[in-house]
């Protein structure tokens, strides 16, 4: 089924359990019959009452709660767009946005379509995050406004427009939470544009090599992907021996390996989306179960030549 026929069924449904799920009528006066005979008065009293039984959508023609990016559109390889097909005052934080249903909700539509083959949006729930951030998520099972929203690098954004033609290209545009502004445009392929001054670059292992440095630890990277992690005191200073480990890159993110010995977390790992804003590098955890490495490696680190 098409995207489009998937949303216009979505409003259909909806419409429908509006409906349904409305106040019963009046049944209006009981009947009231009345026999009577030569010494005894009998008096029966009749009640009607109205059943409404809620209809059971075909879930192969209703849409999902969201349309979540794939391999192939809203997203680009860095950054992804997160589409919501109602108000996010209508989707409970622990419903599945890939498969449960739009559900009756007071609250304006969201999309309009005229007959031109042209659906447009307004005041569209849109996040944005980057890509490989929630296409690690996504294949760990985490499709729930509750589990994103823990996620690392997540814009949750309304859009101004909204406009999907009927050959399936889709525009979208608005405001960033921070300032700024951005604008994905679904065609051929998908292309997004941010405008905004906090918005750093994707890392890359040779940006990742040196020595860096932050409130309290130094960190040194070899080529290799080899390092070692140490606490640092006053003038840069730092302690003798360290906690080791390596760091590999998996689809766009870093995976923290540490050593057996020293130090905690002995073979565990963790794994981080990195990004550089200006000098600076930025470390954000988005699958780390280790919490002294997590209290270390989340934070921003400043090239350090000490």
């Amino acid at each position: 089924m098409s995207r489009r026929a998937s949303i216009r069924s979505a409003f259909a449904v909806v419409a429908l359990l509006f409906s349904a799920c409305g106040e019963a009528t009046d049944p209006g006066p009981s009947s009231t019959s009345t026999t009577t005979a030569p010494s005894t008065t009998t008096t029966s009293t009749t009640v009607t009452t109205t059943s409404i039984a809620e209809p059971d959508p075909d879930p192969a023609e209703v849409a999902s709660l969201a349309r979540l990016p794939d391999e192939e559109s809203l997203q680009d390889g860095d950054w992804a767009a997160i589409v919501f097909h109602q108000a996010l005052d209508c989707v409970p934080e622990t419903a599945d946005l890939v498969t449960d249903l739009p559900r009756p909700c007071q609250t304006p539509v969201l999309f309009s379509d005229d007959g031109s083959a042209t659906i447009t949006g307004v005041d569209v729930p849109v996040w944005l995050i980057r890509w490989p951030v929630l296409a690690h998520a996504v294949a760990d099972g985490s499709t729930t406004i509750e589990e994103l929203r823990t996620l690392p690098t997540l814009q949750e954004t309304t859009a101004d427009v909204y406009v999907e033609s009927g050959d399936g290209t889709v525009e979208i545009g608005g405001r960033l939470p921070g300032g700024g502004s951005y604008a994905v445009e679904v065609a051929d392929a998908t292309r997004f544009e941010i405008l905004a001054d906090t918005a750093g670059e994707p890392l890359t292992l040779p940006e990742l090599t040196g020595r860096w440095a932050s409130d309290g630890h130094v960190l040194e990277i070899d080529e290799g992907g080899s390092y070692e992690l140490f606490e640092s005191g006053a003038g840069g200073s730092v302690t003798e021996t360290g906690v080791f480990g390596f760091v590999a890159v998996q689809d766009g993110l870093f995976v923290f390996v540490t050593s057996t010995d020293p130090g905690p977390c002995p073979g565990d790992s963790g794994v981080y989306y990195g990004e550089m804003t200006g000098a600076t590098m930025n470390l954000h955890p988005v699958d780390e179960t280790c919490v002294f490495r997590e209290s270390v490696f989340d934070s921003s680190w400043s090239p350090s030549s000490e």
